[in-house]
């Protein structure tokens, strides 16, 4: 195991700045989001280097420093300090984000078809109402038929496209971007917030493993595995602190895991297949998704636009060719 010097420190900051920078987002507790990243690292780095000054050792600096250092770069830290270099842990904190980065490729492919689609329904919607509005006007006028309340929609949407259809147009570019930036479809689909639970689950237990097979005691393991996972550590000893510390919403194989009494070697293996199984179940979670998100961005956004289109096209042809061959 090599401690970490303030040198090591400063290289694991420039290591997840670059991360950062690469768009990989590690989800780790590093202090107040509105602040840039490298603040925050600074931030946390120098709290630590004012203790380890005075003599204290990291971990005594990193006990010390309370709220001063966050969770995540804490328990980061910890584990790079068991493990003895940074890459491994790096390395599952970034296979993490990958495969959370992996939804929201899909997200964005799954509605390029469906903004096709509805951009040239609202163009088609344009030019039709533009088109038949006038026609139906002049045939209601030549056999002197009342107009009815299709047409009446009919002749609003037309008098009002100059509103409407650059709005359309500014709204369809503009969803995507929002979408993204406030990662509304992962917080709305239940199907992406499972996937993202599968996700966590593999890297606790994949963090787990790492630190089962670096000899880390049990307790302390599992603590640093929930850190780095984003799961409060439970200042407890045995089991108990196991169980509680990755939380109640473990998938069942791993909540087992957790809870039961193994030996050490008994227990390592079995996190190792819960680690193994689970990224399995996030490879084929995300094939479903593949697969089901563009259907329905499609059944959804097209439905509609054909739903639209019909209600504002035909239902006011239909009305018309009706009164005229059965004028009241």
């Amino acid at each position: 195991m090599s401690l970490l010097s303030l040198d090591g420190l400063a290289e694991l900051n420039a290591e997840l700045l670059a991360l950062d920078r690469a768009g990989i987002c590690l989800e780790l507790e590093l202090g107040d989001e509105s602040d840039p990243l490298q603040q925050r690292l600074q931030h946390a780095t120098a709290a630590l280097a004012m203790r380890m000054a005075r003599g204290e050792s990291l971990e005594q600096a990193l006990q010390a420093s309370g709220s001063a250092v966050p969770t995540g770069y804490s328990s980061l830290v910890r584990a790079i300090e068991q493990v003895g270099e940074a890459g491994p842990v790096l390395d599952r904190l970034r296979q993490r984000a990958l495969a959370k980065r992996t939804v929201d490729q899909i997200g964005r492919r799954a509605l390029i078809y469906p903004l096709i689609v509805l951009a040239l329904a609202v163009v088609a919607i344009f030019l039709s109402t533009s088109k038949l509005q006038p026609l139906e006007q002049e045939v209601y006028r030549d056999f002197r038929i009342p107009p009815g309340a299709e047409f009446d929609l009919l002749t609003r949407v037309q008098t009002s496209e100059h509103v409407w259809f650059p709005a359309l147009i500014i709204i369809l570019f503009i969803t995507p971007l929002v979408i993204q930036r406030r990662n509304l479809g992962r917080r709305s689909l239940g199907s992406v917030r499972r996937y993202d639970a599968v996700v966590d689950q593999a890297h606790f237990a994949d963090q787990l493993a790492l630190l089962l097979e670096q000899a880390v005691p049990w307790p302390d393991a599992v603590s640093l595995a929930g850190g780095l996972a984003g799961a409060a550590p439970v200042a407890d000893s045995g089991t108990n602190t196991a169980h509680q510390s990755a939380g109640g919403g473990n998938r069942p194989l791993l909540q087992w895991a957790l809870g039961a009494p193994l030996r050490d070697d008994e227990r390592l293996a079995f996190i190792q297949f819960a680690r193994d199984s689970y990224w399995r179940l996030v490879r084929r979670k995300a094939f479903q998704l593949r697969l089901s998100l563009p259907a329905l961005a499609c059944a959804i956004v097209g439905g509609s636009a054909v739903l639209t289109f019909g209600w504002l096209v035909f239902a006011p042809w239909s009305e018309m060719l009706a009164k005229l061959a059965l004028p009241e």
